[in-house]
C-alpha cells in the first residue's frame, strides 16, 4: 500500500476531463475534491462532487 504524505491540512482541487463510454458516447466532468490530512500527513476525510454531462464528438476541447 501506498501512501502520500502532506505537509498541509487541506487541499482543494477542481477538475475537468472528458472520457468516451463503451458504446462510444462522449462525456466532460467537472468537479471539486476536497482533502483533510491529520497531522501525520495522512487523508483523514475526502470530498468529492463531480458532474458528468455527456457532448458531441464536436463538442470535445481537452
Amino acid at each position: 500500500m501506498t501512501y502520500s504524505i502532506c505537509r498541509t491540512k487541506n487541499r482543494h482541487l477542481q477538475l475537468e476531463y472528458e472520457y468516451p463510454n463503451a458504446e462510444g458516447a462522449w462525456f466532460r466532468a467537472n468537479g471539486n475534491e476536497n482533502w483533510e490530512f491529520n497531522e501525520h500527513g495522512l487523508m483523514q476525510r475526502r470530498y468529492v462532487s463531480i458532474n458528468d454531462l455527456q457532448i458531441t464528438e464536436t463538442e470535445r476541447r481537452l
